[in-house]
């Protein structure tokens, strides 16, 4: 469904969510992001943003020319650090007295 409306010089507009219902959770949206503000609506508090931020309306084009670039631009994730290779442990081999390997090895021989 397209509707189309006109708002008025403060911002406002009827409503239309007493005739569909639907219409609730999008004016309520519209006011959020763009401040238009729709008369007899029964539930026109915030949806989405707090309600701290009543004078914020950040799809509005007059709003994104208050913000300054940096707050706005997105910035890539700074890198994690490669992590640091782990030391090898050396496996200390189990050597044999030279004297038992030498006869194992005479041993062997004969």
């Amino acid at each position: 469904v397209l509707a189309r409306t006109f708002v008025d010089d403060n911002g406002e507009t009827p409503t239309i969510s007493d005739i569909y219902q639907g219409a609730n959770w999008h004016e309520r949206e519209t006011r959020d992001f763009h401040g238009v503000v729709f008369t007899d609506h029964p539930y026109l508090y915030p949806l989405i943003l707090a309600e701290e931020d009543v004078d914020l309306k950040p799809l509005l084009k007059a709003e994104a020319a208050l913000k300054d670039v940096d707050a706005i631009r997105r910035k890539p994730p700074e890198p994690k650090p490669e992590p640091k290779p782990k030391p090898e442990v050396k496996a200390e081999a189990k050597s044999e007295p030279k004297a038992e390997s030498e006869a194992a090895k005479s041993q062997e021989q004969s």
